[in-house]
């Protein structure tokens, strides 16, 4: 708890005041992306989850990630966060983009809302993602998430 309150993340602050920063790899603006296909994490300002615009669990979500590493050419991956957010959830969904796409050292991840200059949708509606999606949803009863 005390690294939390450090970095101004108690799950009490929002996004736009305390938690705005990208971690280390990520980054803000899309230099050297140039029609690079991208797949979107958002984060709402209820803590609702969305990839490519459909509302996700945070078992969908975990098992979308998992499949981008996978895909040729590797994706880049941009997390959107809405000014309002609950840093305790920007945290985690940092966590698990960071776990599953190694962000830190693949320079494929970027935050932000600005103009991002990518390539079309990656990994929308493929079998492999769907397959995923429900492995999850067995897995974890498509419970909703909202930062437990």
């Amino acid at each position: 708890m005390a690294f939390l309150a450090m970095t101004g993340c108690d799950g009490r602050s929002t996004y736009a005041a305390s938690c705005n920063e990208p971690r280390e790899g990520w980054i803000r603006s899309p230099d050297g992306w140039h029609n690079v296909p991208r797949n979107e994490v958002a984060i709402a300002r209820d803590g609702a989850l969305y990839w490519n615009g459909g509302e996700v669990s945070r078992p969908i979500l975990q098992a979308n990630l998992a499949v981008v590493p996978r895909l040729n050419p590797y994706p880049a991956t941009v997390l959107r966060i809405d000014a309002e957010a609950q840093c305790s959830i920007v945290k985690a969904v940092r966590e698990e983009m960071d776990k599953a796409l190694t962000c830190r050292t693949s320079y494929r991840c970027g935050e932000g809302d600005g103009p991002w200059d990518v390539g079309p949708p990656a990994l929308r509606d493929s079998p492999e993602l769907r397959a995923q999606e429900r492995k999850a949803d067995a897995l974890a009863g498509n419970a909703a998430w909202k930062g437990q």
